[in-house]
């Protein structure tokens, strides 16, 4: 399980969003609700829609290398302007030849949350 975003909801409970690997895709939970299955062409979709191409090798907060061989990641980057750090979500392709796609966390969780219609 990868932990990809997590925020206060306006009743103050803490709410997660956990990507999981499934046998005919990638599972998406927000507890308490199940868990929803998307299809594996989901992921590189979303990631080529919000990501742009960067080029870090910061600490990963958790990793997902998917049956194709591309990988997903979790990584926490501080820029200079910002004032604490920011969760990333980032996605390399199975082709080494292509850059990997980075996008702030909360982006790709609630894309994914929408299509999963959680």
């Amino acid at each position: 399980m990868l932990k990809i975003d997590e925020f206060v909801a306006p009743d103050g409970s803490l709410v997660q969003t956990w990507l999981t690997l499934q046998p005919h895709g990638v599972g998406i939970r927000v507890p308490p609700a199940a868990t929803a299955t998307l299809p594996w062409h989901v992921l590189p979709a979303v990631m080529q829609r919000y990501g742009r191409p960067f080029d870090s090798d910061g600490p990963m907060a958790g990793e997902l290398r998917c049956p194709d061989g591309s990988r997903l990641w979790v990584f926490r980057h501080h820029a200079v302007v910002d004032a604490t750090g920011r969760d990333y979500v980032a996605w390399q392709s199975a082709d080494p030849a292509t850059p990997p796609l980075a996008a702030l966390a909360i982006t790709i969780a609630g894309a994914l949350r929408h299509l999963a219609k959680l």
